[in-house]
């Protein structure tokens, strides 16, 4: 699949061309594009940023028109439709790839109330990669009873890839039986969104997706309607979702997720997360780095 292309169609004018230019091998490698204003085009790969236009840094400068046009073909053409996602500084394309906006907000009392002008664009390109994970579903799931996991590290350490590629895994039976997962994908990256209401990307044939729910909702929901084996979601973190997390724990059922984070000292600065380990919510960290698993960490005595 060619993932780079499917965002070719963002773009248009010297972009779009300069972007089709770009060699096959940083296409294939690439894990960011990015339009800053007045800076030139990159690409984002393993080894930093590639700059596709002529002089490279002294190249062509992104203009403030080319940005919004940009984003207008992201929104789709109704800026009023993607006002919620803008303001937190996000869009979430067909096939799970999030675009990041900064720039000027409207904001008031500390919580922003809406993007007033685009100043950088960050296509994340979402790449589903068989065989991601490795060998974690032998190593955390040939057990009983499942254990609760945190996959833990820095940005592009291929958090979301990683966790996509357990959740088809583990709902496709590769740990003796398949087992039914509830994914939480809150920000439409798991699935990649839906089209004619099936996930545009393979979670497995025994997972259930709650696309777009918010992750504290959408885990009560699962937990109590769904008869999971497992919930996963991805970005764990925010306090108001460690309640139902030690409810879906407490209950028996286990959890899959993802944060930002290279140690548990971290882990534990944010508040959260630190409730969720005090508690002993997790009885393993996963460490990523460069989009494979690093090392495992068992939190509780006689869980390795």
């Amino acid at each position: 699949m060619d993932e780079y292309g499917q965002l070719l169609p963002y773009f248009e004018g010297w972009i779009r061309e300069e972007l089709e230019r770009v060699p096959a091998a940083v296409r294939r490698d690439a894990r960011e594009i990015r339009l800053r204003l007045g800076q030139p085009l990159s690409v984002v790969t393993r080894d930093g940023p590639f700059f596709p236009s002529p002089g490279g840094r002294a190249g062509r400068k992104v203009a403030a028109a080319e940005i919004a046009a940009c984003l207008r073909r992201v929104c789709g053409y109704s800026m009023q439709s993607c006002e919620g996602d803008l303001a937190r500084g996000f869009c979430t394309l067909r096939g799970g790839h999030r675009v990041g906006v900064a720039g000027t907000v409207a904001a008031e009392g500390g919580k922003i109330l809406s993007l007033r002008e685009a100043g950088s664009l960050n296509f994340r390109i979402a790449r589903q990669i068989f065989g991601a994970a490795g060998t974690l579903p032998q190593q955390l799931y040939s057990r009983e009873p499942l254990p609760s996991v945190l996959l833990a590290g820095p940005p592009a350490s291929g958090k979301t890839t990683i966790l996509r590629d357990l959740i088809r895994r583990l709902s496709s039976g590769e740990c003796g039986h398949p087992l039914q997962i509830s994914a939480v994908d809150e920000r439409g990256e798991l699935g990649g969104g839906r089209e004619l209401g099936e996930a545009c990307l393979d979670l497995g044939p025994c997972t259930d997706l709650l696309s777009g729910y918010p992750k504290g909702p959408g885990m009560a929901i699962a937990l109590r309607s769904l008869s999971p084996s497992v919930i996963a979601c991805d970005e764990l973190g925010g306090t108001e979702e460690a309640a139902v997390v030690l409810e879906s724990v407490n209950a028996g059922v286990p959890l899959l997720a993802t944060a930002h984070g290279d140690s548990l000292a971290g882990l534990r600065k944010r508040p959260g997360l630190a409730a969720l380990l005090e508690a002993g919510a997790f009885d393993a960290v996963v460490w990523l780095k460069n989009c494979a698993p690093a090392g495992i960490s068992w939190l509780k005595e006689g869980a390795a």
